[in-house]
């Protein structure tokens, strides 16, 4: 029997089993318990968080056979179908292989017919965005009133890319990355139903390097197992070839805090290869960072662990919430130069990074404003500003200039008659 991967093993079959999304699997389950079913969702996050995987779970609550149940009982002929991937009802596409407005067209005359035995015909779109602008358009009348055993389900990552016409026909569902305390549980759970004897911080190790996605998580850790088998220790994590190790960002991170431009080409050349991954990771990193600089160690939205939570501290007071505010914003930018030049990313990251490091160029907002006031002082007390350069003269006084001829007099000999 060929080995199933463990984000396939232990994917959710039931809305209890999804982490991380409480708000969209009550929604869903609110709508089938009150009766209000729409007739289209839109799901919509980052990548391996759930979003195929909850539309698959609501697909097969609307056609259980004791349903549609709000949870669905997994033992009847539909929902052992829709496990198994047999569920002619359940139709899924692609929609990154299938763009054009034929494909639309064919999946509108098959909406048409009713079901074969299920109770609705659902139609699964993953990766919606992929679809034409023509395909959009043939498919707005059927999505808008589509026949009564049709239900249309759409997934996508990039939600800002879809046509306004169509977000307003489906309820809309967000899902959120998960926080990495969620995914270190999951990945105990799994680790014990493998049993693998993992050392403790293995699992917050793969969290951090997953950043919010549970299917990026299992594969890492399948990597890991593969690796080192099944007891893998914390200094293991070192050597995936995926993923960013969290000190080294921090390093980086306090190299540009101190501007010791020599500390940041040391501490970026720790990472080999990996700039776009390196350059996300240092986004979150400090996008931390203002959070505990703005909303303090206590906030709920400063989202850290525990250990990490002193560290991060440290670094907002140190880089202050104007100057991360600049840094974030400069390493935005740095990102959609890496988009375009991807050979030259290393060089781009190097750049950017030495010239963030450079005190005249970061000083926070409140010193400029301290040595523009000493300045201005300077200037109305008359005295020159401190410079090596010799002074400029100063002007005379409003009434000395007034009393001051207006043009030079001719000489005495051009006076004589």
């Amino acid at each position: 029997m060929s080995y199933l991967v463990l984000a396939r093993k232990y994917r959710p079959r039931r809305f209890a089993d999804v982490v991380g999304q409480e708000v969209v699997t009550r929604t869903l389950q609110g709508a089938i318990a009150e009766g209000r079913i729409g007739h289209a969702y839109l799901f919509s996050g980052p990548r391996g968080t759930g979003k195929t995987t909850t539309a698959r779970i609501f697909a097969k609550a609307l056609n259980c056979e004791r349903g549609p149940a709000a949870e669905p009982c997994g033992e009847c002929e539909r929902c052992k179908a829709a496990d198994s991937g047999a569920e002619a009802d359940l139709i899924e596409i692609d929609a990154a292989s299938h763009t054009g407005v034929d494909d639309v067209r064919e999946l509108r005359d098959q909406a048409a017919y009713v079901p074969l035995s299920a109770r609705y015909k659902v139609f699964l779109v993953d990766e919606v965005h992929m679809l034409s602008k023509s395909a959009f358009n043939a498919l707005l009348k059927t999505l808008e009133e589509p026949p009564a055993h049709v239900k249309f389900l759409f997934a996508t990552t990039e939600l800002h890319k879809l046509p306004d016409t169509i977000v307003s026909r489906c309820q809309v569902l967000k899902l959120s990355a998960l926080s990495e305390e969620r995914i270190a549980g999951r990945l105990d759970e799994v680790f014990a139903a493998e049993g693998v004897a993992a050392e403790p911080g293995v699992s917050a190790g793969l969290a951090r390097r997953a950043r919010g996605g549970m299917r990026d998580a299992l594969s890492l850790a399948d990597q890991l197992l593969a690796l080192v088998g099944a007891r893998p220790a914390l200094d293991d994590l070192a050597r995936l070839s995926a993923g960013v190790d969290r000190a080294g960002v921090g390093a980086l991170a306090h190299a540009l805090a101190e501007r010791d431009r020599p500390g940041v080409l040391a501490a970026l050349g720790a990472f080999e290869g990996g700039e776009p991954e390196v350059l996300g990771a240092l986004l979150q990193y400090l996008r931390s960072a203002l959070l505990a600089a703005h909303c303090g160690e206590e906030s709920p939205l400063f989202d850290a662990a525990p250990e990490q939570r002193a560290e991060l501290a440290a670094l907002a007071r140190d880089l202050g919430p104007e100057r991360l505010e600049l840094v974030l914003g400069e390493l935005l930018l740095m990102r959609d130069q890496m988009r375009l030049l991807p050979g030259e990313a290393r060089l781009i990251l190097e750049l950017g990074l030495l010239e963030l490091a450079r005190p005249e160029l970061t000083l926070p907002l409140d010193e400029l404003a301290r040595r523009l006031e000493a300045l201005e002082a300077r200037l109305a007390g008359g005295a020159p500003p401190a410079r090596s350069a010799p002074a400029a003269p100063r002007r005379e006084s409003a009434p000395a200039a007034a009393s001051a001829p207006q043009r030079p007099r001719a000489p005495a000999a051009a006076q004589r008659p």
